[in-house]
C-alpha cells in the first residue's frame, strides 16, 4: 500500500482530483486538522427523538447539523451533534433548554477502544467520509451498501473481513485483534522513541595522519603535504642498571664527576671545600666497597 503525502491543502485537492480521474482505484484520505467537525453530546433530552432535536437546532441558527442517538441509554438519552468548522461553539454552549427540557452539552471524546471503522468498505483506519473505496455490507459481504441490502432477516451474517459468522462490526473481530495489536505495537515504539535520551552527536576530525591537537593549538604542527607514513618503531628500553661498582683503589671522582667544584670560589672556601669532598668521598668509596 502506498502512502502519499502533500505539503499544501491545494496540492492535496490536485492530487484527489487525479485520482478520482483513474477508474477503479480504490484509495481513503484523512481530514485536515482545520476541516474537522465540531462534535458535541446533548444530554436531558427525555420526551424528543433525533430529528426533534436537529430541528430545534436549526431554529435557533445552527444549520448543517447531524444528529445521531447513543444507542444503549434508555435511562439517560444522549445525542451526538456534529457542527461545521465554521459554527459558533461559544453561542451553542449557551444552550440551556432545548424543546421546554434543560439539557447539559459537553464535549463528544472519541474512545479508540475498538479502533475506527470505515462504514462503507468495512475496512479499518479511516472514515467513510474520506473512503473512495468499492463498498461492502456489514452483513452479508455484498458489494453495495448496507442501507441497500435486501438481506431477510433469518439469513445468516458474514463478515467480509473474516468470513466468520458475524457482522463485520463485530467487535471481537479476528482482522479487528490484528489491527488493534498493530496500532498498538506502533505507539509503544513512538513512545519508546520519544523517552529515549538523545544520543551524544560525534563528529569526524578533518586533520591529516600525524597532527595532533597540541601541534594545532600551538600552530607546530608539520603541513600536510611534508607528511610520510612511518611505521612502528620499537619502543626505546631505559636502562635501569646503576653505577658500576667502586674498589678501594677506584677514585670517586672518576665515578662522580660532579663532586668538583665549579666556577670562581673565594680563596678562603677552597680548603674547606676540598677537606669535606675528601671526606664525603671516603665515607661513599666505604658504602659502595660494603656492597
Amino acid at each position: 500500500m502506498a502512502q502519499l503525502s502533500c505539503k499544501t491543502k491545494a496540492d492535496k485537492e490536485s492530487a484527489l482530483a487525479a485520482l478520482k480521474g483513474v477508474e477503479r482505484l480504490q484509495f481513503h484520505t484523512y481530514t485536515d486538522k482545520d476541516d474537522r467537525a465540531h462534535i458535541f453530546v446533548v444530554q436531558g433530552l427525555y420526551y424528543s427523538s433525533a430529528e426533534e432535536l436537529c430541528k430545534a437546532l436549526q431554529e435557533l441558527g445552527f444549520k448543517s447539523t447531524k444528529v445521531v442517538a447513543f444507542k444503549g441509554d434508555a435511562l439517560v438519552p444522549r445525542y451526538q451533534v456534529t457542527l461545521p468548522k465554521s459554527t459558533d461553539i461559544g453561542a451553542f454552549r449557551k444552550i440551556k433548554y432545548i424543546c421546554h427540557q434543560s439539557v447539559r452539552i459537553f464535549k463528544y471524546k472519541s474512545n479508540n477502544k475498538y479502533g475506527t471503522m470505515c462504514s462503507r468498505c468495512q475496512t479499518f483506519g479511516h472514515a467513510e467520509r474520506n473512503c473512495n473505496r468499492a463498498a461492502r455490507c456489514v452483513k452479508c459481504t455484498g458489494a453495495h451498501l448496507t442501507a441497500e441490502c435486501d438481506r431477510k432477516e433469518e439469513a445468516p451474517v458474514r463478515c467480509c473481513n473474516c468470513g466468520g459468522e458475524h457482522a463485520a462490526s463485530y467487535r471481537q473481530c479476528p482482522q479487528r485483534r490484528i489491527y488493534l495489536a498493530a496500532v498498538k505495537e506502533r505507539q509503544e515504539r513512538f513512545q519508546t522513541r520519544q523517552s529515549a535520551p538523545p544520543q551524544p552527536r560525534l563528529f569526524k576530525s578533518n586533520m591529516a595522519n600525524g597532527r595532533g591537537w597540541n601541534s594545532v593549538m600551538t600552530g607546530n604542527a608539520p603541513s600536510p603535504s611534508g607528511l610520510q607514513p612511518q611505521g612502528r618503531q620499537p619502543p626505546t628500553t631505559r636502562s635501569t642498571a646503576g653505577p658500576p661498582p667502586l674498589t678501594g683503589t677506584q677514585s670517586v671522582r672518576q665515578v662522580f664527576p660532579g663532586l668538583r667544584p665549579t666556577g670562581p670560589m673565594p680563596g678562603q672556601l677552597k680548603p674547606l671545600l676540598r677537606r669535606s669532598l675528601s671526606y664525603e668521598e671516603q665515607i661513599i668509596t666505604k658504602q659502595l666497597s660494603n656492597q
